[in-house]
């Protein structure tokens, strides 16, 4: 079993802007405005989700890029050096901010990786596809399912916020998949929230909350050129997705975690977390997540 401790770590100190980050984020933005609710399936219920998430980046207060950055480039630069690229699998992406975050961290140490981003969704493997074109990343793109997915070895998978999508037996499944993916001594990077029982769910945004994160939305709207229709349709997806709750599976814990690296043969080599108490600026769609338990950052090895 894993003896080791999360520790926390103080949310107010904040980092700065990620550096290298290239992301044409405005015209991604765009990309899934218009295409998810034709994209997007209707049992997966993502469609508002999908097609809101790149603009409630742009209008976010602390900028777009994603929570623990900071650790995946200190991580990504652990990687072995060698002649080959390395082979990074990104495992599921609301939109294209993992993929800019893993392209910036191999960017600051001039590296080329090659990229396999995978997802269930059309809505985000496309956004994801045009991302690399523009940039011309050596990378596949593949709508499937995690749990099914098979490729060639992996030198790291990266993957932030997507044990929540997850039942206890289909996570255990998830960490056995990625132990076959890795190669001996690859890298498990998460970015996920620790609630500190199961059976803890998201609590729903103050109408103060609603109204102040709605006027920094329609701002963004008018920096897209949305129309006034469009306006309001924005609205109306984002207030869709405030108001109902964000899942029925039970939330993850540290004790789940660790049995399930446990089970997979996979060692923690560091966990750490901020303390969501300290947190008083959050992106517009955080909010919907109560201030129990921690956003922890886990770096996990195949050994």
């Amino acid at each position: 079993m894993h003896n080791t401790k999360l520790k926390l770590i103080d949310a107010r100190q904040k980092p700065g802007a990620m550096p290298f980050n290239i992301e044409p984020l405005e015209k991604l933005a765009r990309f899934s405005f218009d295409w998810a609710p034709m994209l997007c399936r209707s049992e997966h219920r993502c469609g508002d989700y999908h097609r809101v998430w790149s603009i409630v980046r742009l209008a976010s207060p602390n900028g777009p890029d994603l929570a623990g950055w900071e650790f995946y480039h200190r991580a990504l630069a652990m990687l072995p050096r060698a002649e080959a690229p390395p082979r990074i699998l990104i495992a599921g992406g609301a939109d294209t901010g993992l993929m800019s975050l893993v392209v910036a961290g191999f960017e600051a140490l001039g590296i080329q990786p090659q990229l396999i981003f995978v997802d269930r969704c059309e809505t985000t493997v496309l956004q994801n596809k045009r991302l690399s074109t523009t940039l011309g990343l050596d990378a596949e793109h593949h709508v499937a399912d995690m749990l099914n997915f098979q490729c060639d070895p992996v030198d790291a998978i990266v993957a932030h916020s997507f044990l929540n999508f997850f039942s206890p037996a289909e996570r255990q499944q998830l960490f056995l998949k990625w132990s076959t993916l890795l190669r001996v001594e690859g890298l498990l990077l998460l970015s996920n929230r620790l609630e500190n029982r199961p059976e803890l769910r998201p609590a729903l945004p103050k109408p103060s909350v609603v109204r102040s994160l709605c006027k920094e939305l329609e701002l963004a709207a008018q920096v897209l050129g949305l129309t006034a229709d469009e306006s309001h349709s924005l609205l109306v997806a984002v207030r869709s997705c405030w108001s109902r709750h964000v899942t029925r599976i039970p939330s993850i814990t540290e004790q789940e975690l660790c049995e399930c690296l446990d089970q997979s043969g996979l060692t923690l080599a560091s966990m750490a977390g901020y303390d969501r108490r300290q947190t008083h600026e959050k992106a517009p769609l955080a909010i919907a997540f109560g201030d129990s338990g921690v956003r922890a950052e886990i770096m996990a090895r195949k050994a």
